[in-house]
């Protein structure tokens, strides 16, 4: 990688993108003053930027993090029950993104980091990730054959990089010179302190992990963690999103088991140079199949043989061994019922602008996320969504009057559409930016037919063959319908 050059227009703008109500770091510099004082202050920090970069040091307030508890269940008493955010110099920060934006060109432009890995990257997220895993699951369902997936967990895989392993990589993958120079700066005799109201503990050092709160800690991650499944046997696959990876083959013989089993020894040997470490209880086995007889295996590692599930969350959806989605339903309409049940309770006096907004941030979500992998087709259960936003409808309207009709004034009043056409509409937006290579998403796998018309180029696209309803109603062949009813010549 070349040199990296802080520009004046860069620097400029990314003053001017701060969040005024971002919160301030170790060095008390407040994001709104350093937003109010860009013009002001802009000469100052290209200076201070790039000779930072050039002699390859980084100020040892930037180095410093405090560390907010934050309570997520349980006894208030059990600080394992608290989850450490981390705040840092907000000026660093900065100075952060020129070096992410320079290193995740350089990594573009040779395609280093693994077509895997999803998370924090460039036209992916959570929605790639699962559309690409469930299609490879439906799809062997429409084969009538057996996948054995394998959820893995890693234990505190942030706070267990190895920072001479990480420079190894790093310098392996193009990063050197006093770039090289820097990071090392940056990553070596850091410290952090606990903050509770406004009283801080003692400093202490970090001699582990990438540094959390900060911008480049989730790409360090992505380089030390590149190379884990360069060593898997041709028809195993493993999908990443940051430290949450799943790795499955599919089972056609007894042959396929030893090869997985393999597989996960060569993981446990990656783990063991690398200094990182699985969780071998938390992980699960989730066998997918719709065959009667199953073809069973005691998988292990570490020793401990591997609990099979006939469910199991991953990224937030929860995924059973037949993929109908039913215990996600479940699931997610329970959590969203939850939610709208407190906002009754607290807001039942408020204006009804302020319930749609609080639906539309608290509920709404909840009821949409992941849906282009696990939209209802089953009558019953498009009615046990579409419940709860009539529910809320009726909370946000103020109009609780149960008689034919009142859904629909209060559904136009609010101006909401019903979730199964939002549905149908996100699915389609998703299609759209796939095929237009905006989201990363295996498209190349469908057949479509291109032609040349009057106005230019068209693509029509074939339905793939559906032998079972779970991947006739999956992402693509579900939406690949949708696209047909507004495309029907092709677009």
């Amino acid at each position: 990688m070349q040199g990296i050059t802080v520009s004046r227009a860069g620097v400029l703008k990314l003053m001017n993108n701060i969040k005024e109500n971002k919160v301030t770091g170790p060095d008390g510099i407040p994001g709104r003053l350093l937003k109010m004082c860009s013009l002001e202050l802009v000469d100052v920090f290209t200076l201070l930027f790039q000779a930072s970069l050039k002699q390859g040091t980084t100020p040892d307030d930037w180095k410093k993090a405090q560390i907010v508890p934050l309570f997520k269940k349980g006894d208030r008493s059990n600080p394992a029950n608290y989850r450490p955010i981390s705040l840092t110099s907000i000026s660093c920060k900065l100075l952060e993104h020129i070096v992410h934006s320079s290193i995740m060109n350089h990594f573009e432009s040779f395609n280093f980091l693994t077509p895997n890995q999803h998370g924090f990257r460039n036209k992916r997220s959570c929605d790639s990730q699962l559309i690409t895993t469930i299609h490879d699951f439906t799809t062997c369902l429409n084969r009538h054959e057996q996948t054995d997936a394998i959820l893995l967990d890693f234990s505190k895989a942030f706070d267990k990089v190895d920072h001479e392993g990480l420079l190894h990589k790093l310098h392996h993958a193009g990063i050197q010179n006093s770039s090289l120079t820097w990071i090392k700066s940056f990553l070596l005799n850091r410290t952090q302190q606990v903050l509770v109201e406004g009283t801080t503990s003692p400093p202490k050092p970090v001699v582990s992990g990438v540094p959390q709160g900060t911008v480049l800690g989730p790409l360090f991650f992505l380089v030390y963690i590149n190379d884990i499944c360069s060593e898997l046997s041709p028809g195993t696959s493993m999908r990443l999103f940051a430290d949450d990876s799943l790795i499955y083959r599919t089972i056609k013989t007894p042959q396929d088991s030893l090869i997985l089993q393999e597989d996960l020894n060569t993981l446990q040997k990656w783990e063991s140079t690398w200094k990182m470490e699985f969780h071998p209880d938390k992980c699960k086995l989730l066998r997918i199949t719709n065959k009667i007889n199953k073809m069973n295996f005691d998988y292990s590692t570490h020793n401990t043989i591997l609990s099979v599930t006939e469910s199991a969350k991953y990224l937030g959806v929860t995924i059973d061994n037949k993929l109908k989605w039913t215990s996600h339903y479940n699931d997610t309409c329970q959590k969203a019922n939850r939610v709208l049940s407190l906002l009754r309770r607290n807001l039942h006096g408020c204006p009804t602008d302020v319930k749609a907004t609080a639906y539309n941030t608290y509920v709404r979500p909840v009821l949409e996320y992941g849906c282009c992998v696990w939209d209802p087709h089953h009558q019953v259960h498009i009615e046990q969504f579409e419940k709860i936003q009539k529910r809320a409808a009726r909370f946000a309207t103020g109009n609780h009057i149960l008689r034919p009709g009142q859904t629909e004034v209060n559904m136009r009043r609010l101006s909401w559409k019903p979730l199964q056409e939002r549905r149908a509409k996100t699915k389609l937006g998703t299609f759209y930016k796939a095929r237009s290579g905006s989201f990363s998403i295996p498209m190349a796998e469908l057949i479509a037919n291109a032609r040349r018309t009057r106005s230019g180029s068209s693509t029509t696209y074939i339905m793939p063959h559906s032998e079972v309803d779970t991947h006739l109603h999956s992402f693509f062949p579900s939406t690949i319908r949708l696209w047909l009813e507004h495309h029907p010549r092709g677009s």
